[in-house]
């Protein structure tokens, strides 16, 4: 069974978007997506065709999975992670991430909400298949905008008036608070270097009660969790990325003691360090033989 993730422009979204103005990615097979909180400048389509995930903003948390659409505004503090352990996914999972910039929008996606998830219901294969589309379109090595952008009105189209009767029956979340943003990021930048509570107050000039209380309300984490969370991230990214031992995979994202960082990671993945490196080197040789069958039936053809 193929296990891989494909992505079209990438570095846009590692660019925040700047350009170009959309990304796709499309996730097949196991699909890993547990993201800490983080935020981002554009919007975060989501088109699950099957796999559960959870959406969490604040203290709320939205479960989503199989026909949903889950769309995240722009500026959304969020973070998703499986249902399930990487052990119990579907194979057959199937998930289509688009990256927006809202300057490529005439009109808001979403209005005042920070996120909300609809059902995709009839639209499911239109869907797929203008998903594909846009997906080849954006792999070409000269991208034809001027096609790009009406399958991608008609994509959003399709889901606009799903969007507007969820929001006019239920709102999900609030949107975040800026102020808590900038310390987000402060942490992401400086996760490696143990940032404590009182670097954080130092660092903004605010009290540890009115820190924790922003904390607590905005993301139901304490700042020492956040910074965890990113860590283990980071090592997520580390370890996919192969060339480093365990060991220097948690020297290198602030760990000073394996022990605890194995313990950390299997808290937060379900699965210990070295479980997740076998399982990407085994994902790596599926997609590695994919390729090759891939191209033997090419030339053949």
């Amino acid at each position: 069974m193929k296990n891989r993730i494909d992505s079209i422009h990438a570095d846009g979204i590692a660019r925040d978007l700047r350009w170009p103005p959309v990304a796709v990615e499309r996730h097949i097979g196991k699909a890993r997506r547990y993201f800490p909180y983080h935020n981002h400048n554009y919007y975060e389509i989501s088109f699950t065709f099957q796999g559960e995930h959870f959406l969490k903003i604040g203290n709320q948390q939205v479960a989503y999975g199989t026909g949903e659409i889950c769309v995240i505004a722009p500026d959304t503090m969020h973070l998703i992670h499986p249902a399930v352990f990487e052990s119990e996914m579907s194979e057959a999972d199937e998930v289509w991430v688009i990256g927006l910039a809202p300057d490529f929008l005439q009109k808001p996606l979403i209005g005042r909400r920070s996120a909300i998830v609809v059902l995709m219901g009839e639209m499911q294969e239109h869907l797929r298949n203008n998903l594909q589309l846009l997906f080849e379109e954006l792999a070409e090595p000269e991208t034809n905008w001027e096609l790009v952008q009406p399958l991608l009105t008609v994509t959003l189209e399709m889901i606009r008036k799903p969007i507007a009767r969820a929001e006019a029956q239920h709102l999900i979340c609030d949107r975040s608070d800026l102020y808590l943003c900038d310390i987000l990021e402060y942490i992401r930048i400086h996760c490696c270097e143990d940032v404590s509570v009182p670097d954080l107050t130092g660092q903004f000039n605010i009290s540890r009660s009115s820190l924790m209380r922003m904390f607590r309300n905005g993301l139901d984490l304490s700042p020492i969790a956040y910074r965890i969370d990113w860590q283990i991230s980071v090592a997520c990214r580390l370890l996919l990325e192969g060339g480093l031992s365990i060991q220097q995979v948690a020297q290198a994202t602030g760990f000073q003691d394996v022990y605890y960082f194995s313990t950390m990671f299997r808290r937060r993945m379900g699965i210990s360090p070295g479980q997740f490196q076998k399982s990407v080197e085994l994902d790596l040789h599926r997609d590695c033989q994919y390729k090759n069958q891939h191209e033997k039936e090419q030339a053949q053809s």
